[in-house]
């Protein structure tokens, strides 16, 4: 399956109800533990043009580096999305984080980092893409890690449960037949310990093609690493899984499960049953435990726990072609959702609801501190149903998502808020989206719950492929309703695209402190401009000219060539212009930038365009 696993692996978020996939905390229903937050330390690196976690996004255990950011070598390149798309199809760098990513392609091509969390790195997480079979179904390959120009391990890759095509009409089915056409969900990630010591503080990591990495390509997004902790130890007062019949199969996988796995659904939920009557937590320990199948486990009135996010897995098979309706991993109702890492996932990430166990209401749930990224569906969404054909609902109250990042979703939004009252949506990063806008407010099509109250405030939305926020977008109608929508931060909108749309007559939206709003001016993120250590590196962004790329609104320089006052230029031996002091390059007058920094071109770092910064 596409979905790997939290402080234990998850595979899956429904909450009413929730899925989880891999992360870095714990569920606790209807509270998390205070260890639960004390597990997701601050990297000291921080990621280019992300916000600090104490403004919007997660604080994760974990760093990333941009695949584009980093030095590239041999001759390999930098793919872009240049504009946005013109078809509803997608691209590799139309779902790529950045929109954008390194392609290897040839032996001895290669993309490097420094290593500066300040910390050792044990373990690492590749965003990459590489070939579909000429049959569908995918490949299996590696691609080696050097650490400081030395080989240290070869990384298992695949496509297995990548590359879905959508032509002869199959856009809501898993088809992986290439002669059907217009591909989509290139990406997958794929994760490994570092072999032998961890990679030291200061030290160069690199992705290389060698002579023994077979895949046509590597298209590599990013990478995550961590500094990973010792697994944590069994509690007091809990029922372990494996007492309960539940069998771990620890064959490594790499895009299938174990052959043979056993199928441990009915043990874990009988356990799930046993912690509840007794009042204990459900623990998860190390190992690989398989739900083979569309079934889930039912959580409720119970914290799960487990020995690490690297260390605990449960691993959801389910056999392809599948046309079963798919639902959550983990169930639950009134959850507190923290501190997980979901990626890859066909569905949604995370999706709050009021139908997806056998109740009719979903209120007081809380999605806080989760990293969410390559989503099939919406990030994250709060969906309130009306009705389903006799059967009614109640509305949905009181869900509150804060502090969660969204990344890259490649078929739906960043965070969709669907019906109910009461609704807190703050302080959340989203990101890179593929095909839709960033944000939506509204109700769930014909039979969903009207919005009748929302407070969205504090978001930061960059590089959405349509519009920033938007009211009854297409197909989530907001015939009435209303919603505080305060202090939020929406960039990199494309040409004949908005920050804010309200498509409702009916709908009342209170604006107030946007970054589009009338008069408000650009500043440092969160008020304070942050250091810039080291070299910066300077990308040539002026395609399309005056209006498009840049908009220079005064004569007093000399007009569309570049003003070499201040900052002191020297040229890096990939014909890159390196500033060895403050200050952008730009046209001369005065103005500002409309493209988004991370549109560009496609470069090689041998050519004459420099890389991106």
């Amino acid at each position: 399956m596409k979905l790997l696993a939290m402080q234990l692996r998850l595979v899956a978020c429904t909450a009413a109800m929730v899925t989880a996939f891999w992360g870095f905390g714990t569920m606790s229903l209807p509270a998390a533990p205070a260890a639960a937050a004390s597990s997701a330390a601050t990297a000291a690196y921080q990621p280019p043009g992300t916000p600090d976690p104490s403004v919007a996004g997660a604080t994760t255990p974990f760093a990333t580096y941009w695949a584009p950011a980093g030095a590239l070598g041999g001759g390999a390149s930098m793919v872009s999305l240049t504009s946005a798309p013109t078809s509803q199809y997608d691209s590799p760098e139309g779902e790529a984080e950045g929109h954008a990513y390194v392609q290897l392609t040839g032996t001895g091509q290669s993309v490097q980092w420094t290593n500066d969390t300040g910390q050792p790195i044990s373990f690492i997480n590749v965003r990459a893409s590489i070939p579909d079979s000429s049959s569908g179904g995918g490949i299996t390959a590696t691609l080696d890690l050097y650490v400081n120009g030395t080989f240290r391990q070869a990384l298992n890759m695949n496509s297995i449960q990548s590359w879905q095509y959508e032509g002869n009409n199959n856009y809501s089915g898993n088809d992986q037949n290439p002669a059907d056409g217009d591909p989509r969900d290139f990406w997958d990630e794929f994760h490994a310990f570092i072999s032998g010591s961890p990679i030291p503080a200061g030290a160069t990591f690199s992705l290389v093609k060698d002579s023994s990495n077979t895949a046509q390509f590597y298209r590599i997004n990013s990478v995550d690493v961590w500094n990973v902790p010792a697994p944590l130890a069994q509690p007091a007062n809990s029922i372990s899984i494996a007492s309960c019949g539940a069998v771990a199969d620890n064959t490594p996988t790499n895009g299938t499960a174990a052959p043979g796995a056993t199928d441990s659904t009915a043990a874990i939920q009988n356990c799930v049953s046993q912690a509840q009557s007794l009042g204990k937590i459900l623990w998860i320990p190390q190992g690989t435990f398989y739900l083979v199948g569309t079934a889930g486990i039912v959580v409720n009135g119970v914290t799960v726990e487990g020995a690490g996010y690297l260390y605990s897995e449960i691993y959801r098979d389910v056999p392809l072609p599948n046309n079963t309706p798919l639902g959550a991993a983990f169930q639950c109702y009134s959850c507190q959702l923290q501190n997980n890492f979901f990626t890859s996932i066909w569905a949604d990430g995370c999706n709050l609801n009021n139908v997806a166990l056998t109740g009719t209401s979903g209120s007081n749930l809380t999605a806080t501190n989760n990293f969410i990224r390559g989503t099939g569906d919406d990030g994250m969404a709060i969906n309130s149903v009306a009705y389903n054909g006799s059967q009614t609902y109640t509305a949905m109250t009181n869900i509150t998502m804060t502090h969660n990042t969204v990344i890259a979703p490649w078929s739906g939004k960043g965070i969709g808020i669907y019906g109910g009252s009461g609704h807190h949506v703050q302080n959340n990063y989203l990101a890179d989206t593929a095909r839709y806008i960033g944000l939506g407010v509204g109700r769930f099509g014909v039979n969903g719950s009207d919005m009748t109250g929302a407070t969205v405030s504090g978001n930061t939305i960059t590089n959405p492929w349509r519009n920033g926020i938007v009211i009854a977008p297409p197909f989530y109608p907001a015939p009435s309703g209303n919603a505080s929508i305060t202090g939020s931060s929406v960039t990199g909108v494309t040409s004949g695209h908005s920050a804010f749309i309200n498509n409702s007559s009916g709908f009342t939206a209170t604006l107030s402190g946007n970054s589009w709003q009338s008069g408000s001016t650009e500043g440092p993120y969160g008020g304070t401009p942050a250091a810039v250590p080291g070299t910066v590196q300077a990308a040539n962004y002026d395609t399309g000219g005056q209006g498009v790329a840049y908009n220079v609104t005064s004569v007093n320089g000399t007009a569309n060539s570049y003003r070499r006052t201040g900052p002191t230029w020297r040229t890096a031996p990939t014909q890159a212009a390196v500033l060895t002091s403050a200050g952008p390059p730009r046209a001369s007058g005065s103005g500002t930038r409309s493209t988004p920094p991370r549109l560009g071109t496609t470069r090689s770092a041998s050519g004459s365009h420099p890389p991106a910064a």
